[in-house]
């Protein structure tokens, strides 16, 4: 957990069927060898609790350890990729795993749908609904993975992220989990003037927080059409680079998401559908939210020197990722100018045939 780039995190979210309520927690990860630093709080949940727990990595490829012979992964409902036709051979999905999310997913939607207690949207400062993680506006080429859960690294040692630890701890810093959820809820929606969904953290008293799986059922009641469902041009979800329904379908459970049968129709997962509205809807939101997303800091700084370019580049990666260049015989709307870091400071828009940029904050001059 101190390497930067081996770090893990877990995230639960907990129905309570009975009070029609979501609850968030973040379970402790620690180095493998190292001693508890910190006891993690202990949540107070019924016996009709259901949860689901995210996993997400900062590494390229996260796998599920059963330390019991097989049996907690299997009756915890734990995915981490599927099995291919080699021998005990898994194609994981890479930085993503989960515990439980089918059921979770049945039993909090039908419950929260009766309860109304998932928020509108609401108004961005450009007028438009504000955006989910099932937005073209947000997506990227592996969309909806990872978490939003932190903790805070003493030394060599992990604790969770809670007011107490924070008040306790002097030299200590904050670890993060850099995910499209993270994005969404701490970076793009404060940015743009929305309020992201949260609610209520067992693990840390008078404190409400986002998690993968609260974003995702805000998208499936509230998210407006076009919704951007896993395409099987995602490559968390290709088996050795080629597309793999059932692995995508796997993928959108541990999403709340609708599987499918097909690449077309309401819930298809066609590389094609989603790169014709990638590049009809996100360009465009990335241009007009530029004035606003230009003052604030982006979550990767070594991708851009703030939210915008940030946004912009990572569109620009999308784009080739996913191949969509070779599926609608069009170059990337986006083109990010970087500096001799590999930093980008502007980007250029080509919209509609019209050309904008180069531009440092969306406003065309």
């Amino acid at each position: 957990m101190k390497n930067p780039d081996t770090r893990t995190f877990v995230e639960a979210t907990i129905y309570e069927p009975k009070k029609y309520k979501i609850y968030a927690y973040s379970p402790l990860v620690i180095t493998n060898g190292t001693k508890v630093l910190k006891h993690p709080v202990v949540p107070d949940i019924s016996k009709h609790a259901i949860i689901v727990y995210h996993f997400g990595s900062n590494a390229d490829r996260v796998r599920l350890t059963d330390q019991t012979h097989g049996t907690t992964l299997h009756n915890g409902k734990c995915v981490n990729g599927v099995n291919t036709t080699s021998p005990n051979a898994l194609s994981p999905f890479g930085q993503f795993a989960y515990c439980n999310a089918e059921e979770f997913f049945e039993h909090a939607m039908a419950g929260l749908k009766k309860s109304h207690q998932i928020p509108q949207l609401g108004k961005a400062k450009d007028g438009r609904p504000c955006p989910t993680s099932r937005s073209f506006e947000v997506v990227d080429q592996d969309q909806s993975d990872n978490v939003v859960t932190k903790y805070l690294l003493i030394g060599g040692n992990t604790v969770q992220n809670t007011a107490s630890n924070r008040k306790h701890y002097k030299h200590k810093a904050l670890i993060i989990n850099p995910s499209d959820e993270l994005l969404l809820s701490e970076f793009i929606d404060p940015a743009i003037g929305c309020k992201p969904f949260t609610i209520q953290a067992l693990d840390d008293p008078h404190t409400h927080r986002s998690t993968l799986a609260g974003n995702e059922l805000q998208a499936h009641f509230r998210q407006h059409k076009p919704v951007a469902l896993v395409p099987v041009t995602d490559p968390m979800t290709q088996i050795n680079g080629a597309p793999s329904l059932n692995k995508t379908n796997k993928y959108r459970v541990g999403c709340g998401q609708h599987k499918t049968t097909t690449l077309n129709g309401p819930f298809g997962a066609n590389g094609t559908t989603y790169c014709i509205n990638l590049g009809k809807i996100a360009p465009p939101a990335i241009l007009r939210q530029g004035r606003y997303t230009s003052k604030h800091k982006p979550l990767n700084p070594a991708l851009g020197n703030t939210l915008f370019t940030f946004l912009g580049a990572r569109f620009n990666v999308t784009w080739t990722i996913l191949g969509c260049e070779a599926l609608i015989h069009k170059p990337s709307p986006i083109v990010a100018n970087y500096n001799n870091h590999g930093v980008a400071i502007s980007l250029n828009f080509t919209i509609n045939g019209h050309h904008f940029g180069p531009t440092k904050n969306g406003i065309h001059h």
